[in-house]
Parts: structure tokens; sequence; C-alpha cells
């Protein structure tokens, strides 16, 4: 193997290693940014699963489609019942994991 295989080998080797770490950083970037941004907090759409930027909007900005709203939670108009009823037994549910910890 001669010297200019070795540079060549050693420059692609050295880029290749750059560009992986240019590709993490931008990742770690774009996470950093949505947590920043409280994305994780948002609402999805029940309709088309994008995320709400509001808290009771009536209409989804995304798919313009209408929603209703029980406590803080989106729903399809119409089906407010049972995503209150889900709602109650998530939170009952809750309750008895906090309970069976303490």
């Amino acid at each position: 193997m001669d010297l200019r295989n070795l540079f060549e080998l050693t420059a692609w080797f050295n880029l290749k290693k750059t560009r992986d770490n240019t590709e993490e950083l931008v990742k770690q970037g774009r996470e950093n940014e949505r947590l920043r941004r409280g994305y994780d907090a948002l609402k999805d759409c029940p309709w088309c699963g994008a995320k709400l930027p509001k808290v009771n909007v009536a209409i989804c900005m995304h798919c313009r489609k209408e929603l209703a709203w029980v406590e803080r939670t989106p729903c399809k108009p119409g089906t407010e019942r049972q995503v209150s009823r889900r709602l109650k037994k998530e939170l009952a549910a809750r309750k008895r994991r906090a309970e069976e910890k303490a």
C-alpha cells in the first residue's frame, strides 16, 4: 500500500466521521427544539393526528374538520361521552397505581 492510498483512505474516514457527527448534532438540535417548544405537550387532532397549537380550538388548522373538547382533550363531535368515560377510567387507574405505590 503506497502513501497516496493511505492518505485517500484517511481522508475518506475523516469525511465519514465528520458527516456522522454532523447528522448526530442535527438530530440533537431537532430534539432540543421539540422539547423547548413543548411539542410533546400539544394534543393531537382526532381526525388527522397533527398537533393542535391551542386548547379549545373549534376547527383543526391542518384538516379543517370540526373538533369537540372534553376537559382539554380533543375528540370528534358526537364522541364526547365515550371520551369522557375513557378519561374517567384512566384517572381512576392512575389513582389506583398511586395508592399501590404509597
